[in-house]
């Protein structure tokens, strides 16, 4: 059985190699470019339309699944393929890849590309983002804080959150303490994205184009959790840090820390969310501010606050499990219940339906 497992893999393997060749020569490109690694993501960056150093960023751990997952979605498109079979690309590739070499579609060239209206907004709203200050310095605030408060600062009886004067290896103080971090700088990123259009005008134009409302909120709220997961991809190096500074080595809960990780990506989501709707409510970015730091903080530390004091009876533990805290630490010990999931897609949901609602009020 093993051997004919290894015979199976070694099929697939070639097919992929012999496939990957084939799409290389079909996009104008040498066939022994398609199995040198890391440089066959550099010629690959090429053939989508990107400069050759993007291809080094598939070497960054957890970035590096999102963007092969774009790698291949905009390689199916740069064969003028449809978007089910980008889909296919990324999650049958050893099906669909042979498909799109071998197939009758030709290269049509990534200048040939077209993006739908979404892809077109959040590929805007990201690069006002990177192409401006506004989102290094959200990363560069984010990490500096997480660095001197896990790293730098003593533990003392205000806050015990240094990771190296802890009493075990764990990341649990660095999962405590990043939410109330996101709970300002989050809101500090959105609270320009409808705000600042609404008083330059410039959501009217959006609004006079073949553009859904959907699309426009969609689009902000995938920019604002795409600069949230890039802040976190430098901390990867606190995980490092801690797996090899633990005593036997590697005595660190890795399922742990990585739910951890998804919980905190949820937790800011969510916080992108209420940063949206806090953003159009108002046309002042100091007032969407303040607005969406006192959701923020009701959500998450409020609600289980309020339910803590033990006044309400039985209410307490309703006004506990609505909370964020609440499933949040449920996600950070280790199991993701699908009853988390369902609570953090809800309240998003919530917001973001919220935030439709205000954009349809004012733009009527």
């Amino acid at each position: 059985m093993n051997d004919l497992l290894k015979i199976i893999v070694l099929l697939l393997l070639l097919v992929s190699v012999a496939s990957l060749w084939k799409i290389f020569t079909k996009a104008g490109r040498q066939g022994w470019e398609a199995i040198i690694s890391p440089y066959n993501f550099m010629v690959l960056s090429r053939i989508v339309g990107k400069p050759m150093w993007w291809g080094l960023l598939i070497l960054i751990p957890g970035f590096n699944v999102v963007l092969h997952c774009w790698f291949l979605n905009r390689l199916g498109k740069a064969f003028d393929q449809k978007w089910y079979f980008s889909l296919g690309l990324v999650f049958l590739p050893f099906i669909f890849l042979p498909l799109l070499a071998f197939g009758k579609k030709e290269y049509i060239g990534a200048e040939n590309i077209t993006e739908g209206p979404l892809f077109a907004l959040y590929n805007k709203e990201l690069n006002g983002f990177l192409s401006s200050i506004i989102g290094y310095i959200f990363i560069f605030i984010f990490l500096l804080a997480s660095g001197l408060i896990h790293w730098i600062f003593p533990n003392n009886k205000y806050m015990y959150a240094n990771l190296l004067e802890g009493s075990e290896s764990s990341l649990i103080p660095f999962f405590d303490i990043s939410p109330f971090i996101f709970m300002i700088l989050i809101p500090a990123i959105t609270m320009r994205m409808i705000a600042e259009e609404r008083r330059l005008g410039t959501i009217e134009l959006l609004f006079t184009r073949p553009i859904t409302d959907f699309n426009i909120i969609a689009s902000k709220y995938l920019a604002g959790i795409t600069l949230v997961f890039i802040a976190l991809i430098p901390t990867m190096i606190f995980y490092v840090s801690m797996h090899f500074l633990g005593n036997p080595v590697g005595i660190l809960d890795d399922g742990a820390t990585i739910t951890s990780y998804i919980g905190l990506l949820l937790l800011g989501a969510v916080f992108v969310a209420i940063g949206i709707f806090a953003s159009a409510l108002t046309s002042n970015q100091i007032v969407a501010f303040i607005i969406a730091v006192f959701l923020c903080f009701i959500f998450y530390w409020g609600f289980w606050l309020l339910g803590s004091f033990a006044l309400m009876g039985k209410f307490d533990s309703v006004l506990q499990y609505i909370s964020l805290t609440y499933h949040y630490d449920a996600i950070m010990k280790g199991v993701i219940d699908t009853s988390d999931l369902v609570y953090f897609a809800s309240v998003i949901g919530l917001f973001i339906f919220a935030a439709l609602t205000v954009v349809k009020t004012f733009k009527s």
